[in-house]
């Protein structure tokens, strides 16, 4: 039967979740970036643990979104898109199709997993017409387990909180997930060029700054909020974060806890 429903929710229960084999943690660099497919007999495969703070691919057949393929001067003028979010937060999209010479050609969808636990993807195709078409899971939405390879350091919104998945280590890895809409300005494009960015900066025991980007840029024209990786040195007692927004105008802003920076200790 076909799995057609509108989406009604944007996360659903554990049950039915496809879970990885092995251990709940796995190393980045020891897999592979996980495929997603989601073919035209209804079937839904993953080819590889789906860790959190990594990458994954999403595969998708189009023939599972049949309508919704209005034309516009004899052109095609449809598409579809990918949806996904962690545990119930923020909702991301990429398109998995591609107006191309005349035809529109399904591609593939490689993005950022946001750290957490559990990872929901689903689907909408529409047209110049208004035309809308939902592959969810009957409102569900398709779930994945995600597996750690390293402790959190969550900066949510709204709620303008933070918090650690667990203890931050030194000698090891630990990602930042921050959530953009807590610093909204200093987004100026150029062109349709984003030319902003979101970064964080970090010391450890006082030493020297250093900083890391928070987005990535699947094309020219987006730029989207992703995790940052920082290694921990091994003799390191305690990190610092701030953050700062800037763009091609010199606007910045920062969120740094009122100039007093985010402190965290790590543990030996």
């Amino acid at each position: 039967m076909k799995r057609l429903a509108v989406l009604f929710v944007f996360a659903a229960a554990c049950g039915g979740q496809l879970s990885p084999t092995g251990g709940e943690n796995v190393a980045a660099d020891t897999v592979a970036t996980p495929t997603l497919t989601f073919a035209a007999d209804w079937s839904v495969a993953q080819s590889a643990p789906v860790v959190a703070g990594g990458k994954a691919t999403i595969h998708y057949d189009v023939a599972r979104l049949p309508n919704c393929r209005a034309t516009y001067h004899g052109f095609p003028a449809w598409g579809i898109s990918a949806y996904w979010a962690v545990d119930g937060g923020q909702a991301f999209t990429a398109p998995v199709t591609q107006f191309q010479n005349g035809t529109v050609n399904a591609i593939d969808a490689t993005f950022d997993v946001p750290p957490g636990h559990d990872l929901a993807v689903w689907f909408s195709a529409s047209d110049e017409y208004g035309c809308q078409q939902w592959d969810s899971n009957y409102g569900q939405n398709f779930h994945f387990a995600l597996v750690a390879d390293a402790p959190v350091v969550h900066f949510r919104f709204p709620g303008w909180t933070d918090d650690q998945s667990a203890p931050l280590a030194a000698g090891r890895d630990f990602l930042v997930d921050y959530d953009i809409r807590r610093l909204p300005y200093c987004r100026q494009d150029y062109n349709g060029y984003q030319t902003w960015d979101v970064t964080v900066g970090y010391r450890f025991d006082g030493g020297a700054a250093q900083s890391a980007t928070l987005t990535a840029t699947p094309n020219d024209y987006q730029r989207v909020q992703a995790p940052a990786r920082i290694a921990a040195p091994a003799s390191a007692r305690a990190v610092e974060l701030w953050f700062e927004n800037h763009d091609r105008t010199g606007c910045q802003t920062w969120d740094s806890a009122y100039g007093a920076n985010y402190r965290f200790a790590l543990v030996r």
